[in-house]
């Protein structure tokens, strides 16, 4: 017998409804994020039209080598198998953020100006570091020409630009609205086109005052282009914290990438890292990334069909800050303390020293431990594998720890106070159906069982170590463990020695400028 599709349908909830038929075009879709949310719109909602994915020729692929490329990581596994003809609802377009008019072909900008539904504007360059004037044409003039592109499309029902929560993050709390850059980002933009590379990173700290780099100013910048447009498009702002690994969907802990406290733990697993400096009483903002695509999804369509009730919406723009809640949230201490149970849980085969991670409150202190703990035990290293005819690479590598440490210190020894009314407003406007298949309510979290699934990912996903070796590394581990007591052990004898040494040496001193005790004391 065949299957009962009206059946089927009927238990759909309201946003699967809603996305029945829909055309949406999605930047970004190559990322971390973007990947997350193919696998969540084809796999729970089977029956959306087309999505259309802006992509550009990459490392000398083609856009269709590159689809195949994508369509080919793990995380669509479970899609493939419930829905194996997803790959149909797929659709490339030629496209760069970088390029007037993103890029296209006139046939692209009358397809997508005649058929696009929803558009998810998730493409960014993400790197901190990144240089003032490549950041300003991406994540600026980029975002300002895909607005221009959805003012001609006659079916638009939702744009969602996806920005960060801490693109305010100078202000004493981070309001849900957008603070207006004190540039206008046009003139940022014309300042991006008329100077050289070298001039805009000279005028840069100028231009970024409180910002603590380029990815954030430029995010700043952006939304005040998107609330611009706000009067002629329906846009909504979603500003997700620090984006760390799935919880659940479609596969727990899978994380592709290296950003924000994930090289922390990648570098902690295999042993390199031993300290950082951080703040243990402030709160890591982190949010799984399915979460994050779930509350893009609810976003789009409380937009398109006006189910706000009560969300306050300032200027018609709405904006989340989608953060770890005031009520349910971890420490940068907890967060510390839970990955070091865990990468010693499940360790890797690639340690190098047993892993534990020192977490001064002190710049100073920081910087004695990176001397002590990173460059003296890499110099050691590098000059046996030097001598031994390997490549001399550990002090590289420190190198890079420290400039990633310098970039993240600015969160992990901050407290960043966010507003989330509008977070639990639009959770709360949902169904109880729609609350089901579209979690992404923080208060609910149970953050140990994320952190476990956070670190086996690591290991998994991005050291590329199948679980069914965590035993064999265990027995790695407790080698090393043994090794780490010894080491430490005789470093505690040499050191007491040396300060028995040195007291014995000042006390003898002072004997011998005191007549009275000369001949009663002896060493």
């Amino acid at each position: 017998m065949c299957p009962d599709v009206s059946a089927k349908n009927s238990n759909r909830s309201k946003i699967q409804e809603f996305y029945e038929g829909k055309v949406i075009f999605l930047t970004g879709g190559t990322g971390f994020l973007g990947k997350i949310l193919i696998d969540k719109l084809l796999r729970t909602c089977p029956t959306v039209e087309t999505i259309y994915l802006l992509m550009r020729e990459k490392n000398g692929l083609t856009i269709e080598e590159r689809l195949t490329k994508l369509l080919d990581d793990v995380v669509f596994a479970r899609l493939k198998k419930e829905n194996p003809e997803f790959a149909k609802r797929l659709s490339v377009v030629h496209g760069d953020l970088h390029i007037p008019n993103l890029g296209l072909s006139a046939n692209h900008v009358a397809l997508l100006s005649e058929t696009v539904d929803i558009v998810v504007h998730s493409a960014a360059t993400l790197r901190f570091d990144e240089r003032l004037g490549v950041a300003i044409t991406t994540n600026v003039a980029g975002t300002k020409q895909l607005c221009l592109l959805a003012q001609e499309m006659s079916r638009l029902k939702a744009f969602v630009y996806v920005s960060t929560a801490f693109s305010n993050c100078d202000s004493v709390v981070i309001p849900e609205s957008v603070c207006l850059p004190p540039i206008c980002p046009d003139t940022l933009i014309l300042l991006s086109e008329l100077l050289d590379e070298k001039m805009l990173d000279n005028i840069a700290p100028l231009l970024l005052g409180a910002k603590p780099n380029t990815y954030i100013y430029t995010k700043s910048a952006a939304e005040g282009l998107i609330n611009r447009f706000s009067s002629t498009l329906p846009v909504a702002i979603l500003r997700p914290s620090i984006v760390i690994s799935t919880l659940s969907e479609p596969l727990p802990g899978w994380i592709n990438n290296i950003q924000g406290p994930t090289g922390v733990v990648a570098s902690a697993s295999i042993g390199v890292l031993r300290a950082i400096l951080c703040n243990d009483h402030a709160v890591a903002n982190l949010v799984p990334v399915d979460y994050t695509a779930n509350a893009i999804l609810a976003l789009a369509y409380s937009v398109a069909t006006q189910q706000w009730h009560n969300i306050k919406v300032k200027n018609g723009l709405p904006v989340i800050n989608f953060v770890s809640t005031q009520a349910n949230n971890i420490t940068w201490g907890q967060f510390g303390d839970t990955m070091e149970k865990y990468i010693r849980l499940y360790p890797s085969l690639n340690l190098m020293w047993y892993p534990f991670v020192l977490r001064p409150q002190s710049p100073w202190l920081s910087a004695v431990y990176n001397i002590l703990l990173h460059y003296l035990p890499a110099l050691v290293v590098d000059s046996l594998n030097t001598l031994c005819g390997r490549p001399a690479r550990l002090r590289m590598l420190c190198g890079r720890l420290d400039k990633y440490s310098q970039v993240l210190r600015y969160f992990s020894c901050r407290h960043f106070q966010f507003q989330e009314n509008n977070q639990r407003l639009l959770w709360e406007s949902l169904e109880p159906q729609d609350q089901q298949e579209f979690p992404f309510h923080m208060g609910e979290i149970s953050w140990e069982v994320m952190m476990a699934e956070y670190i086996r990912g690591c290991r998994q996903y991005l050291l590329r170590e199948e679980p069914a070796t965590v035993v064999k590394a265990r027995r790695r581990l407790q080698l090393l463990y043994a090794v780490h007591l010894v080491i430490k052990g005789a470093l505690l004898f040499v050191s007491a020695r040396a300060i028995w040494n040195i007291s014995k040496h000042i006390a003898r001193g002072f004997i011998q400028h005191v007549p009275a005790l000369s001949g009663r004391i002896k060493f």
